[in-house]
């Protein structure tokens, strides 16, 4: 029986799950005490009840470096990651260092335009779904003029009540609106830890082969969520989250079956006009949602929701770049959804592991049986 359920997205998830502008800033840390925590109850994908421990046995943190200038060269600069608990009394982290690794100026762990993922060496820490602790990066030796630096995600129209980010540049910890980009894996390696409504994937960047925009013109002219549907359910619109659109800059959403076969079915289509956008600058990021007749997607058999590029004047399409495939399981989708592109709407969708572009589908209606989940996100089928 299906329920109305109107109004959830099916496909690539931001803060929130929602198509709206968020992108990644972030802060040096570049003398000794300077710090960016993310404070927030930490969820596992072995699902509700569950609890993992992180420790030097297998166990790390992982955060990104923006596209943004580090010096990382000096042997005497160290930087520590780890876990620490929360000070309820004034909303910061407490300053004990529960578990923790550290990075070695001159190592090449910290660059631009990287997800660093640092082992833990030192203590154990037992964690359950849904425990509150803050995650800490912290500069504790400087060497030279070394600089490293930890994203997070900002917006322009809101801010991050909880989980948020701490950040200290020399004053204390302090708290901040935006929302902390942090992974944690526990020892046993196919578990990972992480923040509700947060930018679950790491990294927002153009969705091309290379990151640009792209049209008719490109290599790849068209770029697709590609899910394996875990239960039935209605959409009844489609949406991209894109950039720098004006005159001409035209292009159609599609929905299809089979998107793997040699021969793609289409089952809806949706076009978008680049003169109807309020994301006419090249700063301006917006989801563009367009009504197609209501359609139902049934378990266990793979769709795909396209943006396709009509003209060759350039467009963006937001995507989130994955440095490991697996971190998908932090999505509600988990492991059931993926990239795919192609050129000139012709043959199968190639599969990416590693990018999701933000394109996908509303949910109007859903039939989800009431059994108890397995885990938190819904990737069984």
């Amino acid at each position: 029986m299906l329920t109305p359920f109107p109004g959830l997205v099916l496909g690539h998830q931001f803060s929130g799950g929602a198509p709206y502008r968020s992108t990644l800033a972030s802060t040096a840390i570049d003398a000794v005490g300077e710090s960016v925590g993310g404070i927030g109850y930490v969820r596992l994908t072995s699902g509700p009840g569950t609890s993992r421990t992180i420790s030097s046995s297998g166990g790390s943190i992982s955060f990104c470096v923006p596209a943004s200038a580090v010096v990382w060269a000096n042997a005497t600069t160290k930087v520590r990651v780890g876990i620490q608990a929360v000070d309820v009394g004034t909303g910061n982290e407490d300053g004990t260092w529960l578990v923790y690794g550290e990075l070695t100026g001159g190592d090449a762990s910290i660059a631009e335009s990287v997800v660093v993922t640092c082992p833990m060496s030192s203590g154990s820490l037992s964690i359950s779904d849904g425990a509150l602790y803050a995650i800490v990066v912290e500069m504790t030796v400087k060497g030279g003029a070394d600089s490293a630096r930890v994203a997070y995600v900002t917006s322009a129209s809101s801010g991050a009540a909880l989980p948020y980010c701490t950040i200290d540049t020399g004053t204390g910890p302090a708290r901040s609106s935006n929302a902390p980009v942090f992974c944690i894996t526990f020892d046993d390696a196919d578990t990972f830890g992480y923040f509700d409504e947060c930018l679950v994937p790491f990294g927002v960047s153009t969705a091309s082969p290379n990151p640009q925009g792209f049209s008719t013109s490109s290599a790849a002219d068209e770029f697709a969520t590609i899910i394996t549907m875990p239960f039935t359910c209605v959409v009844d619109a489609l949406y991209a989250v894109l950039t720098d659109l004006d005159s001409g800059d035209d292009g159609s959403l599609k929905l299809y079956a089979d998107p793997l076969s040699p021969s793609p079915v289409v089952l809806a289509t949706a076009s978008v006009t680049g003169l109807l956008s309020g994301a006419a600058a090249s700063s301006t990021i917006g989801g563009h949602i367009q009504p197609i007749p209501p359609t139902v997607l049934t378990r266990g058999q793979t769709y795909a929701v396209s943006y396709l590029a009509t003209t060759s004047t350039a467009r963006t399409l937001n995507r989130s770049t994955h440095d490991s495939a697996k971190w998908r399981r932090m999505g509600w989708l988990g492991e059931n959804v993926t990239g795919g592109y192609r050129d000139n709407s012709t043959g199968a969708f190639i599969v990416t592991d590693t990018h999701l572009p933000a394109v996908g589908a509303y949910i109007n209606a859903i039939d989800i049986p009431l059994t108890t989940p397995r885990t938190r996100n819904v990737r069984s089928v």
